[in-house]
């Protein structure tokens, strides 16, 4: 089904970020130590954070496009927007915006290192000296807020339009379960707009 493809692209990425716990950072968290040889630490440091940054934007996006595909079954269901081969259309544009979104962010303007913290047990991001961090200015942070709002919105809406469907006996488009669908679209809107407010409060403090 079409919804599944869509489904598809955040099931691979937090595969990706198992992989990336499991095989990298729980072991040097165990040992207390980075587990790839000194010469290879930067070069690791790069390919890590590229791959968590190239995840995350592609979870981001993922949430649009879900969001888009919920719109358009429940709201317009005689649309048929999101075929089988539209959706591998779409996926793939997925893939290239995210793509350029961290090309962007870790070699246009690069401002951090990633570095194993053993107090937190996670990565964390250090600021190279000298490097303002025009990337979380104008690239993470502002990718983060309009892909958490454009779900927001469209959730909202859906759950307006299902609202009425509710009270109303008669609609263009018949869509089962209008309240189902009603507080469906209201959960994610909570989840998108509890998002947008952790980006903010988190990146000011």
């Amino acid at each position: 089904a079409p919804m599944y493809i869509l489904y598809l692209q955040p099931l691979i990425t937090d595969i990706i970020f198992l992989l990336i716990i499991m095989c990298y950072l729980a072991p040097a968290v165990l040992i207390q130590n980075n587990i790839c040889p000194l010469h290879m630490r930067l070069y690791a440091s790069y390919i890590l954070d590229s791959a968590q940054a190239f995840c995350f934007f592609n979870n981001s996006l993922s949430h649009v496009s879900l969001a888009a595909n919920r719109l358009v079954v429940t709201v317009h269901p005689r649309f048929d927007i999101f075929t089988k081969s539209r959706s591998v259309i779409i996926s793939i544009v997925q893939q290239l915006i995210d793509l350029l979104i961290c090309i962007t962010a870790q070699f246009s303007l690069p401002c951090c290192r990633l570095e194993i913290d053993y107090t937190i047990f996670n990565f964390r991001q250090v600021l190279v000296p000298g490097m303002p961090n025009y990337v979380l200015a104008y690239i993470q942070l502002p990718v983060k807020i309009v892909f958490s709002a454009i779900p927001f919105i469209i959730y909202c809406f859906v759950g307006d339009i299902h609202h009425h469907l509710k009270v109303r006996s008669s609609y263009t488009y018949r869509v089962s379960n209008p309240l189902e669908h009603a507080r469906f679209a209201a959960q994610f809107a909570t989840i998108s707009f509890i998002y947008i407010l952790s980006w903010l409060m988190f990146s000011v403090i």
